[in-house]
């Protein structure tokens, strides 16, 4: 490789102050290698610890609890309604969060490569995180750039949880967890949330982001679930897709047991996975997370209890 070409691609790797772009990163090399690049966006997400939600939701926060029946989750309660100050004032379960790009950025696995996509590619992004049906189209430029200038997370921690599971406080909801586990579901705690509204698809040296779109005309996208989103070319090299409200598409989640010998649930320690895809038995702290499915595989969340529960 020419010095050039090294200067070039270490200067293109630092100035991806987006996390999507290094998302895309990845895409352009699954192109290179002829693979699938749904398997590649999943095998990213899984080496962050995320489970990627199929469909958007503006419900799920840190300390909503997901059950899982089969392949499909339930979006129950937050253990917070539970939180009773009459109980202990001094009861405290914070939440917190930002910008998600310290996260991101402390946590990604080093790519370089380009960051100019084919307007085939950026389709399939915008088509993967809002499940778009396969025949939608935009007409997007020959290359184009990706951006998610307003991405954020929220979180609590888990020691936090577990503190809250060691009051009294805490028994109708463990009371709650152990009929779910003995009915056949598990319940996982979702203590980080990534959020965000907006994306933008910007034109490569000025080529017109999208030809067969008019400039300022605003439309609605057919995606699934709650979530409002609506696509407007805003110039002619910039197209932006914006939610109604900020959307939750991943999540970083801790199961749920019963710990038959001291009566009480437990965060469960034995199948969670360090972000790089690691095994983590036994080993505490929020850097593991246990997939809600298989290898961290996208999920389908729905409201309220499972059917015949």
């Amino acid at each position: 490789m020419s010095v050039h070409r090294h200067v070039h691609l270490k200067k293109a790797y630092s100035s991806l102050t987006q996390w999507c772009q290094c998302l895309l990163l990845l895409w352009l090399s699954l192109t290179v290698m002829g693979c699938d690049p749904e398997a590649l966006v999943n095998s990213y997400f899984e080496q962050m610890g995320l489970t990627r939600l199929s469909v958007l939701r503006t419900d799920v926060q840190p300390g909503t609890i997901i059950l899982m029946d089969r392949n499909t989750g339930f979006v129950l309660d937050s253990f917070l309604d539970y939180v009773d100050d009459a109980v202990d004032s001094s009861h405290n379960y914070p939440t917190f969060g930002g910008s998600a790009q310290p996260d991101i950025h402390a946590k990604l696995p080093e790519f370089t490569g380009q960051t100019n996509l084919s307007g085939t590619l950026a389709l399939k992004f915008l088509t993967g995180v809002f499940q778009l049906g396969p025949d939608f189209q935009l007409g997007l430029a020959g290359k184009v750039k990706v951006q998610i200038p307003d991405m954020k997370v929220r979180k609590m921690s888990v020691p936090s949880f577990e503190d809250f599971l060691k009051h009294e406080e805490a028994e109708p909801f463990e009371r709650k967890v152990r009929q779910w586990i003995q009915q056949g579901r598990t319940p996982y705690l979702a203590y980080e949330v990534f959020r965000a509204k907006t994306i933008h698809v910007l034109s490569d040296q000025g080529q017109d982001v999208a030809p067969s779109l008019t400039i300022a005309t605003m439309k609605p996208l057919p995606v699934s679930g709650e979530v409002g989103v609506a696509y407007q070319k805003v110039s002619s090299t910039e197209l932006q897709v914006t939610g109604h409200r900020y959307f939750a598409f991943a999540v970083k989640t801790a199961r749920l047991s019963w710990d038959v010998k001291n009566q009480s649930v437990v965060v469960n320690q034995t199948d969670r996975a360090k972000p790089d895809g690691r095994g983590a038995k036994g080993v505490p702290g929020d850097e593991y997370a246990a997939p809600l499915l298989d290898k961290f595989q996208p999920v389908t969340l729905q409201s309220g209890l499972p059917p015949e529960f």
